[in-house]
């Protein structure tokens, strides 16, 4: 995705001619399915980056697909991540592995 990126949380946005605001991700997905995402359900990547808009990288899934796919590829964080894995950081620089009570 080579257009506009929120700020925030960085991935790539732009508005459908509604004026909704859409992530591009989702937009993407949405025109390979053909249809609106079902309630409840958003478009995730396999890839895990958030700029890519490649519709082969993207499905649709719901929070619960999101957190286990996240897990099995060891990208979630807490007590459970390893200690010694970099990914985390390498997607959240700013944030400290330090837990606390």
């Amino acid at each position: 995705w080579l257009g506009a990126r929120n700020a925030t949380n960085g991935y790539g946005y732009t508005t459908a001619p509604n004026g909704r605001p859409y992530t591009a991700h989702h937009a993407a997905l949405e025109v390979k399915l053909g249809r609106e995402l079902r309630p409840g359900f958003f478009a995730l990547h396999r890839c895990d980056f958030r700029l890519c808009v490649n519709d082969a990288h993207l499905f649709e899934g719901t929070h619960t697909d999101n957190m286990r796919d996240a897990a099995a590829k060891g990208r979630t964080r807490g007590p459970w991540s390893k200690p010694d894995d970099p990914l985390p950081l390498l997607y959240y620089p700013n944030r400290s592995r330090r837990l606390t009570a």
